[in-house]
């Protein structure tokens, strides 16, 4: 179960959020306009982002490494809102945002009732979240509770600066921010500022390792039929051991003229959205196993599944082609997802047409 933060960490964070919430940065400083803390603990770096410019989300953002720096920049380039959404669940982020009460749950209510605050109004009530890639944002545990305190700490101090019409310093190129760097000095920590360059860092190296025993028997398999395939993100979360809730991704495979469901396999969750594709490599192979055959042509419907999917197809000798539309697995997943009902089955006939196929809700293939 999730650690919890102490009533000591709560009220360090509720009284840094209050602070910061009596300075409004957000008047002074655009989402753009990043600055970063260096963690004394762990040295790692966390990037500052200030919302609210626009007045409709008032929040501070803290990007944990270049990793996260340069997917937020990412996340600006975006071709929809839909995708931002998507691109922003998958950075490594704790964020102090400020709601409206009805926005808060029972457990920050309770939170704040222990702490004997009292808040009013429209976006008045602190809420803390953590971001984690695959998961849906969720409350803080102790270790990223201690984690923010060191960083809001040092980040008040900057917006502070801000707040009576200081302005950061002007970068000398794309990769430059203002850093807030800690040192040791006769025992105690003293910290300095100074513009750093952060260069884009090497994307983490994804292994895929399959088993040779397995490749070996698949390959001895008779071939046979034409198959629709898609990795599809189930409408409601579930949670994992700790509670954190998640959408889990299915891989759904269907018979291309029949529509015949002949796999519907949740993947396991991976340590990062991608790493949960991959999974999808290892479910496969077992599944074909376990038919006793393999495709002659699996049909998927983006570049990046043909990708994805390119290394064990070649190995099984199956043809593997994009098709833009695949109605039967379109069709199989409206009725596999009905079962959820309520809202996103309202969303998924608003979104209907008499000549189009249903929606396919998936965000693990685009």
């Amino acid at each position: 179960m999730l650690n919890s933060p102490s009533i000591a960490q709560w009220r360090q964070l509720y009284a840094l959020a209050d602070r910061i919430k009596e300075m409004a940065p957000w008047e002074n400083l655009y989402e753009d306009e990043l600055f970063g803390v260096r963690d004394p603990r762990s040295g790692e770096d966390y990037f500052i982002s200030v919302m609210g410019q626009g007045g409709d989300h008032y929040a501070v953002g803290v990007y944990a490494g270049a990793l996260a720096l340069y997917q937020f920049w990412a996340v600006h380039e975006a071709d929809s809102d839909e995708m931002a959404m998507q691109m922003l669940l998958s950075i490594r982020q704790l964020q102090l945002s400020f709601e409206d009460r009805e926005n808060l749950d029972a457990y920050d209510r309770t939170v704040i009732k222990q702490l004997g605050r009292k808040y009013r109004g429209r976006a008045a009530w602190p809420v803390f979240r953590s971001f984690k890639p695959g998961y849906l944002p969720w409350r803080l545990d102790a270790a990223e509770a201690d984690v923010l305190i060191r960083i809001l700490e040092q980040a008040a101090e900057v917006l502070a600066r801000i707040s009576v019409g200081e302005s950061l310093p002007e970068p000398e190129d794309d990769e430059s921010y203002l850093m807030r760097i800690p040192e040791t000095q006769a025992g105690s920590v003293i910290w300095r500022e100074q513009m750093m360059r952060i260069p884009p860092p090497s994307l983490p190296e994804l292994k895929v390792q399959l088993d040779i025993a397995k490749i070996e028997a698949a390959r001895k398999l008779p071939k046979q039929r034409t198959l629709e395939l898609d990795i599809a993100t189930l409408p409601e979360p579930v949670a994992d051991e700790e509670g954190r809730p998640f959408l889990a991704e299915m891989l759904l495979v269907v018979d291309n003229k029949s529509g015949m469901v002949l796999a519907s396999e949740l993947l396991p969750n991976g340590e990062t959205p991608a790493h949960t594709l991959v999974n999808a490599l290892y479910v496969l192979l077992d599944t074909l196993i376990r038919w006793g055959w393999t495709p002659a042509t699996l049909y998927v419907r983006h570049e990046m599944a043909k990708e994805l999917l390119a290394p064990l197809a070649a190995m099984l000798g199956i043809k593997l082609k994009i098709k833009s539309q695949l109605p039967m697995l379109d069709e199989a997943l409206g009725f596999m997802l009905a079962s959820f009902g309520g809202e996103w089955m309202e969303d998924f006939e608003d979104d209907e047409d008499d000549n189009a196929p249903p929606p396919v809700r998936h965000r693990g293939l685009r």
